[in-house]
């Protein structure tokens, strides 16, 4: 087992390497690498090497291009049993992209991974990051389960830095990315957002139906929804096709700062039954 993990390692060692030799380092020439690799692989152990691509939302951005060459490739790969690909993102337009092209009938699954529970939370800031248990309870509050974040947070607080003033910066930036779409955006736009936002306050997710009910014209619905998600204040549930906070301290804000400015103005909503 070790030596597999040690060949493994090798390529792509080799791999960063020639990806930035220059002209004659494409991914062309490193895909055709690693196939080589992954017959010979496959001849010495019995089994094929998986291989990671990783922050795949970046390629979903700016390069749609080699996103579709790379899932092409990884589809002839399954095909030919000459290797398993991952592709790592997060909930966002990587997996939808991928989900629109003939090549998704290879994939195996879409796996989530959700955030850790509020008794794993616990666990991680006060046994290995020693945190008191109260300080620990205000940044799960805050943050929920999303790891990097806590870690984020934990080591800030280990810096020096109050947890208020955490609070108050993690809590003004959304607030000022909500302001910022609110500018821009039509009354009926911004009866949708708040509807969005607000409505999440009172369920875990909204699914498309109820979106609907919210907003009947499809031309405004995915402005905003897209607005949302870029400015990464809700995401989509791969599993589920419904709509939910992008995180705890987005719940948070719109908590603090707009329930109390009645953004229940929509009659829509209001006969919603929550």
């Amino acid at each position: 087992m070790m030596a597999r993990y040690m060949i493994v390692s090798s390529f792509f060692v080799f791999l960063i390497d020639s990806f930035f030799l220059g002209k004659e380092a494409s991914w062309e020439r490193v895909l055709i690498s690693f196939q080589k690799y992954a017959i010979d692989f496959k001849k010495r152990h019995g089994c094929v090497p998986v291989l990671i691509f990783d922050n795949c939302d970046s390629l979903a951005k700016k390069d749609i291009k080699m996103l579709e060459i790379l899932q092409d490739t990884a589809k002839t790969a399954i095909d030919d049993s000459t290797w398993v690909t991952v592709f790592v993102g997060s909930v966002g337009e990587a997996p939808e992209q991928m989900e629109g092209r003939s090549s998704i009938t290879r994939a195996s699954s879409f796996i989530e991974i959700p955030d850790i529970s509020e008794k794993e939370a616990m666990k991680y800031l006060t046994e290995q990051r020693s945190l008191s248990k109260d300080m620990a309870k205000e940044l799960y509050g805050l943050f929920g389960g999303r790891l990097k974040t806590l870690q984020n947070a934990a080591t800030k607080i280990e810096s020096g830095i109050p947890y208020d003033q955490i609070r108050a910066a993690t809590l003004n930036d959304i607030y000022r990315r909500i302001e910022k779409l609110r500018c821009r955006a039509t009354s009926q736009e911004e009866a949708f957002i708040f509807n969005i936002l607000c409505g999440l306050l009172h369920r875990s997710e909204l699914t498309v139906d109820e979106l609907i009910h919210m907003e009947s014209d499809a031309t405004i619905r995915y402005k905003i929804l897209e607005d949302l998600r870029n400015e990464t204040l809700v995401t989509r549930m791969l599993s589920k096709g419904a709509y939910v906070f992008h995180g705890q301290s987005t719940k948070v804000c719109v908590q603090e700062y707009y329930k109390e400015k009645k953004c229940f103005h929509c009659k829509s909503i209001k006969d919603m039954k929550f």
